[in-house]
């Protein structure tokens, strides 16, 4: 483990939540280190050329599952004595067949349990079949212009299955089962329909940024690309939120100054392409159990940078409640933040500029 970076920062800060007003400014303390952990491959190799695919924490958060879509085989590594543990090759066809991970879950008795294309399967640490579901097709009552079940994720507990509709010829909406009623239920994310002005349209198709849903802190919460705004809804009580946020780095919402119809293959598409990607892109939100926080990531290039240098890139910290804590410039950083996730109070942050598995691991230090 090597400690390359130390950042401290006295920052005043005042949060801005349309959902909670009159908060005030308050001063407080920040900082933070950053290792670099090296994970010790043992001669195992990896395929890492499309960054970390559906990570996935042990029950503790010391073991690290992803997916090899190459391979199709489930990695595991481990994060306190940073080394690669197994690999669970995946069958696509025949009486344990996963023919596509929409989602999985790594259980408390390590087993780990699959959503799969059309079923439920579970398998041992070793890959050995233990549960095969019947078609979920059947389990489950839902119109098929839906489309839900091309984007399903699956709670940790196991509880419920949510995600949103895929279809574009009604409003998106975010849909979710209790399973043990398999009850389909649905609410309207009707305040991200800002979303739409930023489509571009290419030969007859549409090219939109990523919108998904997470289960954090016991909460569906549906986040996109193109503004740091939120919802999240309680599945028990069925209540929605909406959250949104004035940021003081950065702007919050993707500004959308691009071509909006193209042809492919021209120089427009070019323009537009180099345009879009550039522009404010905000990335996966997770959840840090240990402190009771969320982090969130943005990213975004000047006119006058290659997408293949470093961006800058900004940091947001929010309390269990979602209120905004913390804006951090973070744009000193030698390194990309794309994939990243949570373990023991630290935010892990794939390094993807090297063929081998190795993170920086940030450490906040804060009086928040």
């Amino acid at each position: 483990m090597i400690r390359y970076l130390v950042f401290a920062l006295g920052f005043i800060q005042l949060s801005c939540n349309p959902e909670k007003n009159g908060e005030q400014s308050k001063s407080y303390d920040f900082s933070y280190t950053v290792d670099t952990v090296h994970i010790d491959a043992k001669k195992h190799l990896f395929f890492l050329g499309y960054g970390l695919a559906q990570p996935k924490l042990s029950h503790d958060e010391r073991f690290l599952h992803f997916y090899d879509n190459i391979a199709h085989a489930i990695e595991k590594v481990d994060l306190v004595n940073e080394e690669y543990i197994s690999t669970i090759d995946l069958d696509k066809e025949g009486p344990k067949g996963i023919t596509r991970v929409q989602d999985y879950v790594p259980t408390a008795n390590q087993t780990l349990f699959f959503l799969a294309s059309r079923n439920f399967v579970k398998l041992d640490e070793s890959g050995e079949l233990i549960y095969f579901s019947a078609n979920v097709d059947n389990l489950f009552d839902i119109a098929d212009e839906k489309k839900i079940f091309q984007a399903l994720r699956i709670s940790p507990d196991q509880s419920y299955l949510f995600g949103l509709t895929s279809t574009f010829e009604q409003e998106q909406m975010l849909g979710w089962f209790d399973m043990d009623d398999s009850i389909y239920h649905e609410v309207s994310i009707d305040s991200m329909r800002y979303r739409e002005d930023l489509i571009v349209r290419i030969n007859g198709g549409e090219m939109r940024s990523l919108i998904d849903a997470v289960y954090l802190n016991d909460r569906i919460t549906v986040f996109h690309n193109d503004g740091i705004d939120l919802y999240t809804l309680d599945p028990i009580s069925e209540e929605s939120t909406f959250f949104d946020y004035d940021l003081k780095l950065v702007e919050k919402r993707k500004p959308g100054n691009y071509p909006k119809n193209v042809a492919s293959g021209t120089e427009s598409s070019k323009l537009m392409f180099n345009q879009r990607e550039k522009e404010i892109s905000f990335r996966s939100i997770v959840y840090d159990v240990t402190n009771k926080l969320y982090y969130r990531v943005a990213t975004k290039w000047t006119e006058s940078q290659n997408i293949k240098d470093i961006p800058h890139q900004y940091l947001f910290i929010f309390d269990q409640e979602l209120k905004l804590l913390h804006e951090e410039d973070l744009s000193n950083f030698q390194g990309k933040i794309f994939d990243y996730f949570v373990s023991n109070g630290k935010l892990w942050v794939h390094n993807r500029e090297t063929e081998e598995l190795e993170f920086f691991v940030f450490d906040f230090k804060r009086n928040f």
